[in-house]
């Protein structure tokens, strides 16, 4: 029930009640006894996620791999290329092959290797649940072929976000496998995945559900019941699956995006964090969008620096001794919606071009 005075869609009060019974006449009897108030005092929040503990079942390889990102003073670099779209079984229509894929992920990794003279420190990719009925699982022969590394055997580790989405995002169409995912319709399908990645051995960053503070994702609170909880059940119930399949090499970042939407305190990015026993990492995401007129984009654009010091005074407090990892971001060249597609890509380079700037800096900030 969504109380509030009307045309007034800023301030408004939300009641949720879960029962397996039909409390409907108790719940109207909450909303009619709502009566407004004065508020008094001042907001605080008190939560503090304190000290990340590493899993004390992680490989030695894992472990000393969480150790070694967690205290490096080194800017290691990844770039997101062709998703990992699992075994080939899996592969939806429109998607390609499996071969093909492969290569294509080769050929662009080479590419931007050999422009940059830089060799990938970190593989991101992505993987979802599935597409429509077709499941996806952990591309394991894909991922030693890509990655492989721990940190210190020159290859790249691999960061592995996985999606609970069935359709890309696609939350237009209301669809959420949240609830199935709740009733354990997914357990066998989690299982695989789990056995799957243990096989892999080498560490993996797993980002699971990124940016669910959100209203464009397909597990965020606005598909279900606008109710966060229903997101952290979901988290800790692949993570114990994980547990009981001994895996052994995952290192959970919870990564919220920096500005949480809808504006409204039940989907604050906080709601939304599984607890301090179900994650290792904090992962930070803040994109400059870039979409201006050609002529206010120069006065208007958000520079990196101005992002990422205003995302770590907004963790300081909550997760003051977590190591925070940049595990996506970027700037646009100007979208197609309000005008021309790539119209500010002069913009754009010279935001890249200061970002660079920026984390070579000698006196680098607290949040570098």
């Amino acid at each position: 029930a969504i109380i509030r005075v009307e045309s007034n869609v800023k301030e408004f009060a939300m009641f949720v009640m879960k029962s397996e019974t039909d409390k409907a006449e108790v719940m109207d009897d909450l909303v009619q006894s709502y009566e407004k108030i004065t508020p008094k005092g001042i907001q605080k929040n008190y939560f503090d996620a304190g000290k990340p503990q590493g899993d004390p079942n992680w490989n030695e390889e894992t472990k000393n791999y969480y150790e070694l990102i967690s205290n490096t003073k080194n800017i290691q670099w990844g770039v997101f290329s062709y998703s990992m779209p699992g075994t080939s079984d899996s592969l939806h229509a429109g998607q390609g092959n499996y071969d093909t894929i492969l290569n294509n992920s080769i050929a662009m990794k080479e590419a931007l290797e050999e422009a940059w003279d830089y060799t990938y420190d970190i593989y991101p990719t992505y993987t979802h649940l599935g597409w429509g009925n077709q499941k996806h699982y952990f591309p394991l022969d894909m991922a030693r072929e890509l990655a492989g590394g721990n940190g210190v055997n020159g290859k790249p580790v691999l960061q592995f976000t996985y999606q609970f989405t069935l359709n890309n995002n696609l939350v237009g169409e209301n669809q959420t496998p949240a609830f199935d995912i709740l009733r354990g319709k997914f357990d066998e399908q989690f299982r695989r995945l789990a056995k799957d990645i243990k096989a892999y051995e080498k560490p993996v960053l797993f980002r699971l559900n990124n940016e669910m503070n959100t209203d464009w994702t397909s597990y965020c609170g606005m598909v279900s019941l606008l109710d966060p909880d229903i997101c952290c059940e979901n988290w800790r119930r692949l993570y114990q699956i994980f547990e009981e399949e001994g895996v052994n090499n995952c290192i959970w970042i919870w990564n919220p995006i920096a500005t949480s939407c809808p504006y409204s305190a039940w989907g604050e990015d906080l709601c939304y964090f599984p607890g301090v026993d179900y994650a290792q990492m904090l992962g930070g995401t803040s994109y400059e969008m870039n979409n201006y007129k050609a002529e206010e984009a120069p006065e208007k654009i958000v520079s990196f620096k101005k992002h990422y010091q205003s995302l770590y005074q907004k963790n300081k407090a909550a997760f003051s001794r977590w190591s925070m990892i940049l595990s996506e971001f970027a700037c646009g060249s100007g979208g197609d919606c309000s005008g021309e597609l790539g119209r500010n890509t002069q913009v754009q380079a010279q935001w890249v071009r200061d970002m660079f700037k920026e984390l070579h800096a000698k006196e680098k900030p607290d949040w570098v």
